[in-house]
């Protein structure tokens, strides 16, 4: 067993605990005021992982895996909630241990606190009106990030591009009032299946990206098929309305840029409509195209 080192507050942690504080009020992004606080946490204590949770931001972080010793913070600064954190580990947490994280933490109270007023100001800018998933420009500033920090961990991270099929032939037969009731309800299947931690988006017209951190590509098709089967079997609200859905599946891992990662699972979009749509394709990074799931 790893001793835990001793934890005075000299004024060189003091010094510390201000320059962290500095740190991440650099940031107005919650994710990586998280990740900072946890490599800073992991310089002093074994902690194997991290959960940030915030309902009014809609938010979930998780890094590391969970392990069976947990410790849960309600993060509360001058009356107002900034959210939850859990850290885990496999052994349980001493009594010095809690006092010391308890003070590590509130280094994160004000950039919390303004990252998260930036989030709520920003919601409206990157929030599609229609469906409330995230849009095209959130999307394009917040995936850039998430895939290098599953490069800097080494941690697996999956892309999925998923299209309505035919959805043009329900906006001419139906309506666009009606299409766009599919639409929502296409983002709600979509979500209804996903984790807290994954990212969905609406890229434009009936085209929707997934983002699935800590998944290889076998269970982001996996996925990709529950997705599927489950749009399938949905009630759209209109009789004689039945959703397909062709789904394109990529990994990505180390090089792979936003760019790379969204070509390549388009180009297993392409693939599976051309197989007769309402199927899952995968393209990995090896470029070599796998059938998964007949229509």
């Amino acid at each position: 067993m790893v001793a835990s080192p001793v934890l005075v507050k000299s004024d060189s942690w003091i010094i510390r605990k201000l320059r962290l504080t500095e740190k991440l009020s650099r940031s107005l992004d919650v994710r990586e005021i998280v990740h900072w606080f946890y490599e800073e946490l992991r310089r002093d204590l074994p902690v194997s992982s991290v959960c940030y949770r915030r309902e009014t931001i809609d938010l979930t972080v998780q890094l590391g895996q969970m392990g069976e010793s947990r410790l849960d913070f309600s993060l509360q600064h001058l009356g107002q909630s900034l959210g939850e954190i859990t850290l885990s580990r496999g052994r349980p947490f001493t009594p010095r241990e809690i006092e010391h994280v308890r003070e590590l933490i509130k280094s994160m109270y004000y950039p919390l606190r303004n990252a998260g007023m930036y989030q709520l100001a920003l919601r409206s800018a990157y929030q599609d009106p229609l469906t409330q998933v995230m849009n095209r420009a959130s999307m394009e500033q917040a995936l850039p990030r998430e895939i290098g920090l599953a490069q800097r961990h080494g941690a697996p991270l999956a892309l999925l591009v998923i299209d309505v099929d035919y959805f043009k032939a329900i906006n001419d037969n139906y309506g666009h009032l009606v299409g766009d009731q599919v639409l929502c309800k296409v983002a709600q299947v979509i979500q209804d299946c996903l984790r807290s931690t994954d990212l969905v988006y609406r890229y434009g017209g009936d085209e929707f990206v997934v983002c699935l951190p800590s998944t290889p590509l076998a269970c982001a098709v996996a996925v990709a098929e529950r997705i599927r089967q489950s749009a399938s079997s949905a009630s759209m609200g209109v009789e004689g309305i039945n959703v397909g859905l062709t789904i394109g599946a990529t990994d990505v891992g180390a090089g792979c840029t936003l760019n790379s990662a969204f070509e390549r699972a388009d180009k297993a979009l392409f693939e599976a409509k051309r197989r007769g749509r309402n199927c899952v394709q995968s393209l990995s990074l090896s470029e070599l195209p796998a059938e998964i799931a007949e229509s």
